[in-house]
């Protein structure tokens, strides 16, 4: 005779059960730096306004790493001061930074979440003489070589600065008397503005941009003239 026992109960502490599975970290709190943007990106970033004005701000990006080691869907998340343009330079600074994605099992993985923070300094702040902004650029820098009265080349320096204010002014479209007002008026800003840390590096990156600019090429290589623009009178040396 064959008897159907039941199955022996077995505890339930003898029964094995998987333990769950880590989730891997989806925030990256330490950068593998690829690629940094250089003070020189930031520089270029910095809002014209801000500099100007001697404003500097901090902005913190949120972004996602992808396995290419590039950075996308970023975001401001701080933004300090805020209206100043800081959040917006910030963002264009991401196509410098590469950075290691986070891996999964050894092998790497999209869509990990880091901050980034970026500090916009003044100090040592320079002009950037790309000439994407030349205009504004030659109507700084003329008030600033008229006041280089120490200078041995001013005389030179003045007569250049002149010539590219006057050529791209009139590109502008601006008229000879208020081209005229403006070269005043950037004559007397640069009179307080050059004894101060900020001026005085906007002054100097003036200076050694004409001589950079003499050294290598001389005469016609300045910003391009369109036309025969009319001169502006320029104001007599400061005794």
């Amino acid at each position: 005779m064959t008897w159907n026992l039941p199955p022996p109960s077995v505890p339930l502490s003898a029964v094995s059960t998987p333990a769950p599975a880590i989730a891997a970290p989806r925030v990256i709190t330490s950068p593998a730096w690829l690629q940094k943007p250089t003070q020189d990106d930031l520089l270029k970033a910095f809002p014209r306004d801000a500099l100007n004005a001697g404003v500097e701000g901090k902005v913190v990006l949120e972004c996602k790493v992808a396995v290419q080691e590039t950075l996308y869907d970023c975001k401001v998340i701080i933004e300090t001061p805020s209206g100043r343009g800081f959040g917006a330079a910030g963002l264009s600074v991401v196509d410098k930074m590469r950075m290691r994605p986070r891996t999964v099992n050894g092998l790497p993985v999209s869509g990990a979440r880091v901050r980034i923070p970026l500090n916009f300094k003044v100090a040592g702040a320079d002009f950037d003489f790309a000439m994407a902004n030349a205009l504004p650029d030659a109507e700084r820098c003329v008030g600033y070589v008229f006041q280089l009265t120490g200078a041995p080349d001013r005389d030179g320096m003045l007569e250049t600065w002149t010539d590219w204010y006057t050529a791209d002014a009139f590109k502008a479209g601006i008229k000879p008397d208020e081209a005229a007002r403006r070269f005043t008026a950037s004559v007397d800003a640069a009179l307080s503005a050059i004894k101060t840390v900020k001026g005085a590096a906007e002054a100097n990156a003036c200076r050694d941009y004409y001589r950079s600019w003499k050294a290598q090429d001389g005469d016609d290589s300045g910003p391009a003239k369109i036309g025969a623009p009319p001169p502006i009178a320029v104001p007599p040396a400061p005794k």
